[in-house]
């Protein structure tokens, strides 16, 4: 794994992808290994092999808020916002009350014209967390040029 994260490290994607698959082939049950190879595929552009990656490592039992948040992004990325909330929620099932996946939450609803049930998630985002509301921008910055959405903010 070292010699494919270095390969990356240096911009040799081809190489550095032959060595984590490698890695991944001989320990496919480790969630560490997995989620290398299903970063590298999302950086790579190759997002049907990262969603791939993300489905297995959620098969596999990881619950961390950051692959469900990121396979979200991909979903969204891909223009599949509807999916993208599905999975959040999802998410949301196995981290109750965690900020970022609430905001991210309201904050796709409201891009699918769901403006209400956005509010409730971001209100509760904000209960959570009142430093959460500048975090959303990063992830989506279109939204921070939008009045709606910097009104429905305004809890």
């Amino acid at each position: 794994m070292e010699i494919g994260l270095c390969y990356e490290a240096t911009g040799s994607i081809e190489e550095a992808l032959h060595y984590i698959k490698k890695a991944v082939n001989l320990s496919p049950d480790d969630l560490e290994y997995l989620y290398i190879q299903t970063k590298t595929y999302y950086k790579t552009g190759f997002y049907n092999e990262a969603e791939l990656g993300y489905k297995k490592l959620i098969k596999l039992g990881c619950e961390s808020p950051i692959i469900w948040m990121e396979y979200a992004h991909l979903m969204r990325k891909s223009n599949e916002t509807k999916k993208a909330i599905l999975i959040l929620k999802k998410g949301l099932e196995k981290n109750k009350k965690h900020s970022e996946i609430l905001v991210r939450l309201g904050a796709y609803l409201f891009l699918d014209n769901q403006e209400e049930l956005a509010h409730k998630y971001l209100r509760t985002a904000n209960k959570i967390n009142p430093d959460i509301k500048t975090d959303i921008y990063k992830h989506i910055p279109d939204l921070k040029n939008n009045n709606n959405f910097n009104k429905l903010l305004k809890l």
